[in-house]
């Protein structure tokens, strides 16, 4: 089951919210999806494994290991299944719609479906009360590919938009990567732009940003 939103400010979603049936429990799967250009959703979080026991009815939060960078303008599900061997769960009434507005995230259905496959079935609008913890933060951006020589140094990596949000005061980390789905810290790369070296081989960079205890990565070039 899931919650459909727009989200329009960038940030990052930090927390995954559930309001569950007295008798609900067991094994929950959370998944975050993102809609792409073609109206499609993918995963860009997930899946995560959250055990619990019943006996409570209200909410409970799972947070995440690392904060899930959002951008301004686009749709996201959040989806959390029933507990394994266990169908309880807790819906709103028909044609549900919250109770007020804000400027950060704007609520558009609510959808259910097999564990495995994007839920996309709808009953008359109603809500399954699948939630997130939601807070204005961009990394920025930096660079952009280069094409270089072998074992010849590229441009400098600098900063295009600076990073906003969080507490207003931001750390670096900067990052290299083999594959783009693998990374490592570079020892000493903590300023805000970074020069890398002679290179030998294809190489993938980004930049972490923490603030407040929060961290994002910039996209990678």
């Amino acid at each position: 089951m899931a919650t459909e939103f727009l989200v329009m400010v960038e940030g990052i979603i930090t927390t995954v919210r559930l309001y569950s049936h007295l008798q609900e429990g067991g094994l929950h799967i959370i998944r975050i999806y993102r809609q792409m250009d073609d109206g499609n959703y993918v995963v860009v979080a997930g899946p995560f494994d959250w055990n619990f026991s019943s006996g409570f009815q209200g909410w409970r939060e799972f947070k995440l290991s690392s904060a899930v960078p959002v951008e301004a303008g686009r749709n996201y599900m959040v989806a959390v299944t029933n507990g394994s061997g266990n169908n309880w769960y807790s819906q709103s009434s028909l044609n549900f719609n919250t109770v007020s507005d804000n400027i950060y995230i704007d609520y558009l259905n609510g959808y259910y479906g097999s564990v495995n496959e994007i839920p996309r079935g709808n009953y008359q609008n109603a809500s399954y009360f699948r939630d997130i913890v939601f807070l204005p933060f961009s990394p920025g951006s930096i660079g952009s590919p280069q094409t270089i020589c072998y074992n010849s140094s590229p441009s400098a990596l600098s900063q295009l938009t600076p990073p906003s949000g969080g507490t207003g005061t931001f750390s670096y980390q900067w990052q290299n990567s083999s594959d783009g789905t693998t990374w490592a810290n570079i020892q000493g790369a903590t300023s805000q732009s970074y020069s890398p070296g002679p290179m030998t081989a294809s190489t993938h960079f980004r930049r972490i940003v923490t603030s407040g205890g929060i961290s994002a990565g910039s996209l990678p070039v």
